[in-house]
């Protein structure tokens, strides 16, 4: 999973943190795979613009005895090469009651 992302790409998960570089990205991932989740795509969109775009998903996310939305914002980079990598994830938990992704 950190493979999509470029070398110094950040994920967000929380507006005042910042996972930044492959290191801290791959950390951040194990970290929040080893219990095993589930996730189940609901709907996709992507907005591009010449060699950017932006990709917004939502996602329930099962595991523990429980589930949650989940809302997955990125901002992606056409490569050199022609494939792309992400550059910017924001990911949000939908609160109860709540639409995070609006």
């Amino acid at each position: 999973m950190a493979a999509l992302f470029e070398f110094e790409g950040v994920i967000a998960p929380e507006p005042d943190q910042i996972i930044r570089g492959s290191t801290e990205i791959v950390h951040f991932v194990v970290g929040s795979l080893s219990r095993r989740p589930v996730f189940t795509l609901h709907e996709s969109e992507v907005v591009k613009v010449g060699g950017l775009a932006f990709v917004r998903s939502r996602w329930t996310v099962s595991g523990d005895g429980g589930a949650r939305n989940l809302w997955q914002n990125l901002v992606v980079r056409r490569q050199e090469e022609g494939h792309w990598l992400v550059v910017i994830e924001r990911p949000v938990v939908e609160a109860e009651g709540h639409a995070a992704g609006t």
